[in-house]
Order: structure tokens, then sequence, then C-alpha cells
């Protein structure tokens, strides 16, 4: 039975799949669960009106929430599979999150958690030394300690 639990962000990237092998080894020396995240947009979509009246929401096609976590646990099964996370004796748990911002879903999953892990976007040598959005909210954010992991030198 796991221990503790590490919450890892995946959001289909190469980067973050790197995250979710880095997640996936730390827990098998700890002993814990991973918790893959992947938030998503399940708003229906917006229509404009003629000029000045604004926009007007549309009624949502049928079970769209329910097609939306579907995709979503769709793409978590995806970057699983890329990590080769089932190999392992490691319990992943799957958890996409319906909030369009990612940042927030994942403070909010590290509430209670051992570590949070997520992947750096930076690009480049300079953008290489700062933090993407996500990752740079998450550090000033996370409730629980948190493993930016770097994009790797010399790769796009």
């Amino acid at each position: 039975m796991a221990s503790g639990r590490i919450v890892v962000g995946v959001d289909g990237s190469l980067e973050s799949v790197r995250a979710l092998s880095w997640a996936v080894e730390e827990a098998e020396l700890r002993g814990d669960t991973v918790e893959v995240v992947y938030a998503y947009d399940h708003d229906p979509a917006w229509a404009v009106t003629p000029v000045g009246t604004g926009p007007v929401p549309l009624s949502a096609p049928p079970n769209v929430e329910e097609r939306a976590r579907d995709a979503a646990m769709e793409r978590i099964d995806e970057a699983v599979d890329k990590a080769d996370a089932r190999k392992g004796s490691v319990e992943i748990v799957r958890r996409p999150v319906a909030d369009p911002n990612p940042a927030r879903a994942l403070v909010e999953a590290s509430e209670n958690a051992d570590l949070l892990v997520v992947a750096s976007r930076g690009t480049g040598a300079f953008m290489g030394l700062l933090l993407g959005s996500v990752s740079q909210k998450c550090a000033q954010l996370a409730q629980c300690p948190l493993v930016i992991l770097p994009h790797p030198e010399g790769e796009d």
C-alpha cells in the first residue's frame, strides 16, 4: 500500500510526459501513489450576435461535459502510455479536472500531497532561464514541495 501521494501535471507535451516518468520513478523509490492531473475546459462555445448585443451562450450539445471528461481521460492515458508508467508497481490515479486554468487545478491538487511535479516549458538560451506560467504559479502557490523539471538542453 502506498504511503504518500505525488501529483504530476500533464498536458500532452513531451515535457509533461518526462515529468510523469520522473514522478513514477520517484514514487517507486518512496512507495507512493502517482496522481496524474489533466486540466480541461468544458464550457460550451459562444456565439456572437449582431453588433452591439454582445455574446450569447449557445445551448450545450448533449453530453458535452461527459465528452470533454472522456477526452481528458484519453489524454491522461496517452501520457501514461508514453511515459511507460504502467510497467512498474506504482499505483496511477487518473484525475481529469474541469478547470480551464491548469495552474489553479494543480495548486488545488497539491493540497495534502507529498510532492507536486511539473515541467518547465522554457525554450532557447534566454527563455530556458524563465519558468512557464503554470510552473511559475505552482512555485508561488503550491501547498507541498515542488519539483520543476527543466526543458532538456539541446532539444526544442
